[in-house]
């Protein structure tokens, strides 16, 4: 049967409804007992009924703050663009999330909404100053297509099964590091405690060097070969933690790095020889005492002392003076071999993850590209 598609503005199918932020200098309208939600209460959950700030309802009352229905699709439009969710319940949202609310005559599912957004490339977008952003104008213009709810549901149900195992497939990951993590604590027990009595010494005298990372390097990716790319990083996770590449390096041995400012300070992460690290990042070279996985799980476990009345920072001189229990060499490499079993199992399960991904997105382009 052939499918029947229509096609709209997204200003003819949906209200397009800002939120707001009351006054926060007026402490009556904080810690109340109303949902408002804001970019970062959203993660990758599809249905959202939380958040961490609450306001109360002398706050709705006042600022004129518009409730976003249960079962509306909201979506953030400035700075971290096409976070997508469905309000399980009542809720509020600050100005940097837009609710679409389904207008009077059409029979859209909002799930259906919610991986259109989802899929949906906005073009016309405007470069603010900390980031990409849309506004409400630029979403109106907005293509979105449809089709009758029969066929919304099984076009959701297919990316549901996807998503699904994407979903099961990040929950084994997150369960293999809680086996990791298990494992640490049963041979070495807590880093901090020390039930065990092992030898404890500062950091600085047992690692080869400690270091701040600098300016970061021009990027040089499109003039130089696969073998001359050395990465440069800051502070992040996988690839996301690549700012680009360089033709020289500044390590060149395997390290341990740790996030040095913002969110993501004491964030840890190994990186692999012939890397240069840049600022917001301290780079751990382990010495003779250290298998560098042991390293990276016990630095993970420490409890930093954090500088800044300001922004919090982690500094060379508060990694140096931190204490650490040095278990036997061999113990620690023992410990490795354990994780290093765990880790096999784990890139099997992303390359699953990567390959369902490909197909979801392949789906999602097939029906809303």
């Amino acid at each position: 049967m052939k499918i029947e598609w229509n096609s709209a503005k997204m200003a003819d199918v949906f209200d397009l409804q800002m939120g707001k932020t009351p006054d926060r200098s007026n402490a009556a309208f904080w810690n109340g007992s109303e949902t408002w939600v804001a970019i970062g209460d959203m993660g990758e959950s599809k249905y959202i009924s939380s958040s961490k700030e609450m306001i109360t309802s002398e706050a709705v009352s006042v600022s004129g703050i518009k409730r976003v229905p249960a079962n509306t699709v909201i979506m953030s439009f400035k700075l971290s663009v096409g976070k997508v969710a469905i309000a399980k319940s009542d809720l509020y949202t600050n100005e940097a999330i837009m609710a679409f609310n389904v207008k009077p005559g059409y029979d859209i599912l909002p799930e259906y909404v919610y991986y259109y957004l989802k899929g949906y490339k906005w073009q016309g977008s405007n470069r603010a100053v900390m980031g990409v952003t849309l506004n409400k104008a630029s979403i109106s213009q907005g293509n979105f297509k449809y089709s009758d709810s029969q066929e919304q549901s099984r076009i959701v149900a297919e990316l549901d099964l996807l998503t699904g195992i994407i979903d099961k497939q990040n929950a084994q990951l997150k369960e293999l590091d809680n086996l990791a993590q298990a494992i640490f604590y049963d041979m070495f027990g807590d880093p901090i405690e020390n039930p065990k009595g092992w030898e404890v010494k500062k950091m600085g005298d047992v690692a080869q060097d400690i270091f701040a990372g600098g300016d970061k390097p021009e990027d040089c990716s499109d003039q130089l070969s696969d073998e001359y790319r050395y990465p440069v990083i800051a502070n992040g996770v996988g690839d996301r933690g690549v700012l680009g590449y360089s033709k020289e390096y500044r390590v060149g041995v395997d390290a341990v790095t740790v996030g040095a400012r913002g969110a993501s300070i004491g964030n840890c992460r190994i990186c692999k020889a012939f890397f240069t690290p840049v600022v917001r990042l301290i780079t751990i070279i382990p010495g003779v005492n250290f298998d560098i996985v042991y390293l990276f799980y016990a630095v993970q476990l420490l409890n930093f002392n954090i500088n800044g009345a300001g922004q919090a920072q982690l500094t060379v001189p508060n990694v140096k003076s931190q204490n650490v229990v040095v278990p036997p060499l061999a113990l620690q490499q023992s410990f490795a071999e354990k994780i290093q079993s765990i880790e096999k199992q784990k890139e099997t399960i992303r390359a699953s993850i990567a390959d369902t991904q490909k197909l979801l997105d392949y789906t999602m382009d097939k029906y809303f590209g």
